[in-house]
């Protein structure tokens, strides 16, 4: 007789020694299927799984903190609060071709303990996933406006305490923007290079782009929004684009709290600064002094 047919081994592999029906179809050379529906024959009860496999940080979204807005921002951006059909747990997602944005993900999350997920979209582009189960940090992201479908209708986040904003942002930007140095045109091919520092910013969402501009616009950097179309497509796209004095305020202002951020796009800015001269540099201080004092008045406010 099979081993997964007889009724002694099922209930000590099963029932005795806990193994899973997908270790025991191992065993058999057999898919985990046959093992469950041998299981309903020899009426032995399947074991339902938990809304959990591995241990969550639960309380992470209860207390506000620079990390805490840090990660919002992060999957407000770039992931998404799901339910299965037919399942009782929600689950949360990020996707990210960055590595070290999905390990603040995971780690912040589960402490390491779930598992990234590695998927090649081409030769030369490889993207990283995790997903964490729990009903808690779902409902908790909900309340504060990620939804399913969150892509169209995000929101800035209800109760984002003032001196939280520029971590959440920084997570945003961290997300689903960018943060680059561009070569002016008129000195391509030429050398020495003077570049130029651009920050850039995309969602779906109308209303959350817009309140992420009237923000800035509460600390004097005053900005528009554009609508743009991909190619091929109906659904419309709102981003921001800066470049010189507003984008090294913004840059100013996500680097201006604690917490974790992508060292990619941090550099960058960095090496900005170092390239600028030093009668450009001293421009810059002032307008970022002036910056640091809007934000200190506007703080009292709050």
């Amino acid at each position: 007789m099979l081993l997964y047919r007889d009724q002694a081994w099922l209930q000590q592999k099963y029932q005795e020694e806990k193994l899973s029906s997908t270790k025991m179809a191992s065993i058999c050379k057999v898919d985990a299927t046959t093992i469950r529906n041998w299981l309903k024959r020899h009426n032995i009860p399947c074991r339902r799984g938990g809304p959990m496999r591995f241990a969550t940080h639960d309380d992470y979204f209860n207390h506000w903190s620079h990390e805490m807005a840090y990660l919002l921002g992060l999957i407000g951006a770039d992931g998404t609060v799901y339910k299965m059909p037919r399942k009782r747990h929600w689950s949360i997602n990020l996707t990210n071709d960055d590595i070290e944005l999905v390990k603040i993900f995971w780690n912040a999350l589960s402490g390491g303990q779930h598992k990234i997920v590695e998927c090649r979209r081409a030769p030369d582009k490889t993207t990283y996933m995790c997903t964490i189960s729990s009903n808690t940090i779902a409902s908790r992201l909900r309340e504060q406006g990620i939804t399913s479908g969150k892509s169209l209708n995000w929101e800035w986040p209800p109760g984002l305490p003032r001196e939280y904003a520029p971590s959440f942002l920084r997570g945003a930007i961290d997300g689903d923007g960018a943060i680059m140095m561009i070569p002016y045109k008129w000195h391509l091919g030429r050398t020495p290079k003077r570049y130029k520092l651009v920050v850039a910013f995309v969602s779906g969402s109308k209303d959350f782009v817009q309140s992420l501009v009237d923000f800035l616009a509460s600390i004097g950097i005053f900005l528009n929004m554009h609508e743009t179309y991909n190619k091929g497509s109906n659904t419309p796209h709102f981003r921001i684009r800066v470049t010189g004095k507003k984008a090294m305020q913004i840059c100013h202002l996500i680097y201006s709290t604690p917490g974790p951020y992508c060292h990619r796009k941090r550099e960058t800015y960095k090496r900005f600064l170092a390239h600028l001269d030093s009668n450009r540099a001293g421009l810059w201080q002032t307008t970022l002094a002036l910056l640091d004092t809007i934000l200190e008045d506007t703080q009292r406010l709050f």
